[in-house]
């Protein structure tokens, strides 16, 4: 066997007190179906890849790789294999992987350079999904599915079939704990619908609930008692808590009088595999919501953070959502437990969350109100004692030892204590920071992506005019080290509200911010997908952008999801297609494959 170091990129091996083997058993496409033996311990990798345009077929195609990558292996440092490419037989292992949590397998495909050697960049790329490898006798089969990079694959389950969705927009979407992809509810548009972002628009709504195995490619039914939805919804607001559980907060419901917004929150708790209500007094919120988002608070506890939204809720005789300026606080304990006010009101807004060691930051990304787009973002702080930043400046805190003050009166009976030992005060002020330029942005996408020593807040597209005809190109990132806006941000290509935006999780390819679909100025899907990234090379650092190599299956869409996953690449799954003439449901499901 034949085996090279990697010149671009040297490994160096890693201590040999424990190891698992690796190998690779066939490639699906490539013209070869090998089995052999599973390893008496480690990981058994089944490299698979897809029927049309796999990069096993590429001409180019000259050296494949197995690397070990996890916690604890440097990143291309990890242990490797690498061999000329054979299509007719393949047989590869990694010898001296250390046994550990999160183990994965990284594999890659090369062209030869001018001497035969292998050389970036690599025509294709899949990893493994995480294991822990604990033990000499454990011995998991796991696959790579390995695409071409810098383009679109469409999923194909080891039967050969493509993976699709049934066609439905606005699905809620959310990763579990084991890396796999859990969808619920969504819907459709009624025939003709030209207005995707009028609730109005929504045609039939769903219960179901699917869960994506990442590993095989295949989407499955929860068909068990007890694993649907209460009520068909669509554009409910989603996030994982701690331990796997998923809530479902809000949403479109069907009414007697049509679409409404509805303040119901359920939870799928991933262990029992059940969709419950909590047994609290207040199981639900207390206002309806659509157009809102929820956030989990806490990386070990279950609060989530429900924000803004419009509902049918109105002050009498005023044209005043009063979910829109307010929070709510819920776990699936107590159900709700609390709730405040924002500094503004807004929906279709976005939101991101950035832990701190206490607690953290929720910010809540432009969006709109009575007033129109919102040209700024809201900063809510909290802590691990159940501060919440509020409006007015006038919560105040104190803690004297063991003992918390709180409440209207707090302000005075602390300010009498604060010269005593081991108090201190907390003031509680939202902030409210501008864009730069102060340009109003509708449902523009974001997603907080953090890499080494850089933590940037994405802000892309979203639309300047409440009536959603003026997309925007604009790209705007926040470093969250310098507190200040990066200058020279490249725009995007093709402007776009509403677009789908997802970043890349993995290796060193992760903080790919991938930006597809959206609306364009004369109301129809945009086709193009467009990529960002923050690059730093010597004291040169900055922002690049290009183009997707290729269109995503199923086309532009809106009321899509993008989920990055552990292997590396970027679910693209759901929403819509249409234009002027309207608006019809996709059901193809999408990677895509950074460079």
């Amino acid at each position: 066997m034949n085996r090279h170091r990697h010149p671009p990129r040297p490994r160096a091996r890693l201590a040999q007190a424990a190891g698992m083997g690796l190998f690779a058993l066939g490639v699906l496409g490539a013209g070869c179906s090998q089995t052999i033996e599973a390893p008496a311990q480690g990981l058994a990798v089944i490299v698979r890849g897809p029927l049309v345009d796999s990069p096993f077929q590429d001409p180019n195609a000259a050296f494949l790789a197995l690397i070990g990558e996890g916690p604890g292996i440097a990143e291309d440092k990890g242990p490797f294999t690498i061999e000329a490419f054979n299509k007719s037989q393949m047989q590869l292992q990694i010898p001296e992987v250390p046994y550990g949590p999160q183990r994965q397998i990284l594999v890659e495909v090369y062209p030869a350079d001018a001497n035969g050697k292998p050389t970036y960049p690599a025509i294709g790329r899949g990893r493994t999904p995480p294991r822990d490898i604990e033990s000499p006798a454990e011995t998991f089969a796991v696959r790579a599915y390995v695409t071409r990079t810098h383009g679109w694959a469409t999923p194909i389950n080891d039967n050969g079939q493509e993976t699709l969705i049934d066609a439905r927009i606005g699905v809620g979407a959310a990763m579990l704990p084991d890396g796999n992809v859990l969808l619920a509810g969504g819907g459709s548009f009624k025939a003709g619908a030209t207005k995707p972002f009028d609730m109005q628009s929504y045609g039939s709504l769903t219960d179901t609930v699917f869960r994506y195995d990442v590993d095989r490619r295949v989407l499955e039914v929860l068909s068990a008692a007890g694993t649907k939805l209460a009520v068909p919804r669509t554009q409910m607001a989603t996030a994982t808590g701690p331990d796997g559980q998923v809530v479902f907060a809000g949403g479109v419901v069907m009414g007697d009088l049509g679409p409404q917004a509805t303040g119901i929150v359920e939870y799928l708790n991933s262990k029992e595999i059940e969709v419950k209500q909590s047994k609290g007094a207040v199981p639900h919120l207390k206002f309806a919501r659509s157009g809102h988002t929820i956030t989990r608070l806490f990386d070990t506890q279950q609060y989530y953070l429900i924000a803004g939204g419009v509902g049918p809720d109105l002050y009498p005789q005023t044209t005043v959502s009063i979910a829109s300026n307010t929070w709510e606080i819920w776990d699936p304990v107590s159900g709700r437990i609390a709730e405040g006010s924002l500094a503004k009101s807004r929906w279709n807004h976005a939101t991101v969350r950035l832990p701190s060691k206490d607690g953290g930051y929720i910010v809540l990304i432009g969006g709109e109100n009575y007033d129109g787009p919102i040209a700024d973002f809201e900063v809510i702080r909290y802590d691990n004692r159940g501060n919440i930043a509020f409006q007015g400046n006038t919560k105040i805190t104190c803690y004297c030892g063991n003992e918390s003050i709180t409440g209207e009166d707090s302000n005075s009976k602390c300010a009498a204590l604060a010269t005593q030992p081991n108090c201190s005060t907390y003031q509680w002020v939202p902030l409210l920071r501008a864009f730069e330029p102060a340009i109003g942005r509708t449902l523009p996408g974001a997603v907080f992506v953090s890499t080494g020593n850089t933590h940037h807040i994405w802000v892309v597209g979203g639309f300047a005019d409440a009536a959603k005809t003026q997309p925007l190109s604009r790209v705007d990132v926040f470093d969250m080290n310098s507190g200040a806006w990066l200058p020279s941000v490249p725009a995007l290509e093709a402007p776009r509200g509403g677009p789908v935006v997802g970043a890349t999780l993995a290796g060193k390819e992760r903080g790919r911010v991938v930006v597809t679909g959206g609306l364009d100025a004369n109301g129809a899907t945009v086709g193009l997908a467009e990529v960002l990234q923050y690059q730093t090379s010597g004291t040169v650092s900055g922002v690049q952008r290009e183009n997707a190599n290729g269109t995503a299956p199923g086309g532009g869409r809106v009321l899509g999801q993008a989920i990055g996953l552990r292997t590396g690449h970027v679910l693209l799954v759901g929403g819509a297609t249409g234009d002027s003439k309207g608006f019809a449901a996709t059901s193809p499901m999408g990677l895509y494959n950074p460079r």
